[in-house]
Parts: C-alpha cells; structure tokens; sequence
C-alpha cells in the first residue's frame, strides 16, 4: 500500500507566471472600460433622442396654434372679400400664409412622430413609450474650459483606457514570449508512506520521498537541460534495506526554440500595433473634445441669437396686433407677424434642443456622464 502527496511547481519561468497574470488583469480592466463605453454611448443616444422629441413636441404646439390663429385671420379675410371690402390680392395672400402654416404644423407632426420611434430605438423598445417630456427645455449657460476638458479626457476616456489597459496587455504578452530565452526551474516532489506484506502478516508503515528539478536554458534556438532527482523508498516485499537512488542528467534538444523565436516576433509585432492605435486613439480624443467644445460653444451663440430673435418678433406680433385693434392694418400683416413668431420661436427650442445635446456630447468627449450639467 502507498498513500502520500505530491507537489509540482515552476519556480522561475523567466517572469511568465507573473506576467500571464498581469495579462489577465489587464484584460479584465479593458473589458470594464468596454462596458463603460457602450453604456456612455447609450446614455448619449437617449439623451439625443430625448431632447429632440422634447423638441419636437413643443414646436409641434408652436405650429398648431399658429397654424389655429391664422385660420381665424383668413375666416375674417374672406368674409370681408366676399363683401368687396378686401381685394382679391389680401385674400389669397393671407391663404398662402395659412397654407404655410398648415404645412408647417404637418411638418411638425411628422418631426414629432419620428422623434418619438427614434427615443423608442434608443431606448431599445419595440414602440415609443408613453412618457411627459419637458414642455420647457431647461438652460444654464456653461462655458467649460477647453484645456480641463482635454484633461478630463486623458483620465476619463473609457476608450483611451482601455487602449492603455490593451498596449499593458501586449506587453505583458511579450514578455511572456520572451520567457522562452531565459532560465527556467521546476520543481517536482512527493512525500508518503508504504508498506508491503504478505496476507497474514501486518502492515509496516514507512516514509517513501523522492525530489526531483530541472534547470533549463534556451541557447540560439535549441534548449539545454539540467536534469537531478533523489529518491528513497521503503523495502519491498523480500527486500530487508531502503531504496535510495540519485540520478543527474543533462539533455540537449535541438531546434526546438524555433516557434519560441516566431512567438517572440508576434508578440513584439502586437505590441508596437498596440502602441500606434493608442497614440492615434488619443488624437482622436483630442479631436473629439475640441468638436465637442467648439460645438457648445455654436450652439450657446445660437441659443443667445434666438433669444434676441424672437424678442423681435414678439415685438413685431404685438404691433401688428394693435395696429389690427384700431383698423391700421389687415389680417395678412397679422398673418405675416404670427408666421414670422412661430419661426423664431420654433428656432428658440430648437436651439435649446441643441444646447442641450451639446453638452451632452461634451460630457461623453471628456468621458464623464454627467460633468457638465444644467442643475
């Protein structure tokens, strides 16, 4: 009977055992910054498609009043045509304005209903969900500097991270590689106990060992070996002394560090690629940011013209509204004037609208979701 335990173990691989963990690691960090980029990418798309059906839905209000108001302007145009109080020339172009308007608002309607399929694709759901979007779109101004934002996106940049994580990868695996040029030591050992008796007689339990290494070394494509081992075991059975047997060697394979050199070269060739896709992922980083940065920095000059636009236009309505009151102008003046707020305001929201996705594209470039915000 032998019962017992045995241990193996590389000692010294040339940093293999050390890298191949390292690798993983790393591995693991990149597939955390994977997933943290998909889900920065989601938030983005949602985030688009929210306020643009926010949009969408208040314009589509805009037009339809509008569009509601003029018609009771070519209702007064046509009764006072009718009488020969207006000419012909009034009355068809306050109808062209109220075409537009009609057009305008069925244009809206078709804005609207695309907004509304497109947060559904965003969002993953087989139809538009059923929810209130803001009838007032939010606004803070913002100026981020260009220079923090850059900064931001070094540290933060779930991609630009993950590269990193993918070049300390790379690297790891050629050292891995590497290992096959330097020494290598096992180490192999087993401690146990038998005995050997015939049926009628008992059992004498005694130690049985044995120790065994190697050293190993790769030398211009082939490997030499350094074999020791030492073993002692119990008497057998008609055996009165213990076994104890040392044996030394030494082996010499030929080429067979070939692949080992293939190997090598791969994972040097991986490594530099590595290397050139992360210094080219951080020029487009930076690229990235500034388009982001410059792109807040339109659209919060559009959001400041259209603010001084539609008090232009307001003013214009209200004239045109007290002029009518005191029979100083006719109802395609008025229709003009409503025409000409509707637009102005619908730009108005579309400008926060697009604010708003700004600085949504921003927080993405830099890599934090919500950095810059409107409280």
């Amino acid at each position: 009977r032998l019962y017992g335990a045995s241990l193996s173990h590389n000692l010294y691989e040339g940093g293999k055992i050390r890298s191949t963990y390292k690798q993983a690691e790393a591995g693991y960090m990149a597939a955390e910054k994977s997933r943290e980029k998909t889900w920065q990418d989601f938030l983005y798309s949602v985030s688009e498609a929210y306020w643009k059906l926010a949009a969408a839905q208040n314009n589509l209000a805009i037009r339809q009043s509008v569009r509601d108001a003029i018609k009771n302007d070519l209702k007064i145009i046509t009764e006072q045509y009718v009488l020969d109080l207006a000419v012909k020339q009034q009355f068809l172009a306050v109808k062209a304005q109220f075409l537009q308007a009609s057009s305008q608002a069925n244009q809206a309607q078709v804005t609207y209903s695309k907004a509304r399929w497109n947060l559904a694709k965003a969002l993953g759901l087989p139809k538009p969900p059923t929810l209130e979007v803001a009838r007032e779109i939010p606004f803070k101004k913002l100026e981020p500097d260009l220079e923090e934002c850059l900064r931001l996106a070094a540290g933060h940049r779930p991609d630009l991270v993950m590269q990193e994580h993918l070049v300390e990868m790379s690297e790891r695996g050629r050292i891995i590689a590497g290992s096959a040029r330097l020494p290598k030591l096992n180490l192999n050992a087993f401690y146990g106990r038998s005995a050997a008796a015939y049926e009628r007689d008992s059992l004498n339990y005694r130690d049985d060992w044995q120790v065994n290494a190697r050293v190993s070394q790769s030398i211009f494509g082939n490997s030499l070996g350094v074999t020791g081992s030492k073993i002692n075991t119990s008497p057998k059975l008609g055996q009165s002394t213990r076994t104890d047997t040392e044996t030394k060697g030494v082996n010499l394979n030929i080429l067979d560090g070939m692949k080992d050199r293939t190997e090598i070269k791969q994972a040097d060739l991986s490594y530099r690629q590595a290397m050139v896709k992360r210094n080219d992922l951080r020029k487009d980083v930076a690229i990235d940011v500034e388009d982001a940065y410059y792109s807040l920095n339109q659209s919060l000059l559009q959001v400041e013209f259209s603010e001084e636009d539609l008090k232009l236009a307001e003013e214009e309505l209200k004239v045109a509204e007290s002029k009518g009151k005191y029979g100083l102008s006719g109802a395609l003046e008025m229709a003009q004037a409503r025409n000409r707020f509707a637009q102005s305001k619908t730009a108005r929201v579309e400008a926060l609208s697009a604010y708003c996705i700004a600085l949504a594209a921003l927080n993405r470039a830099v890599g934090i979701t919500d950095k810059f915000k409107i409280e």
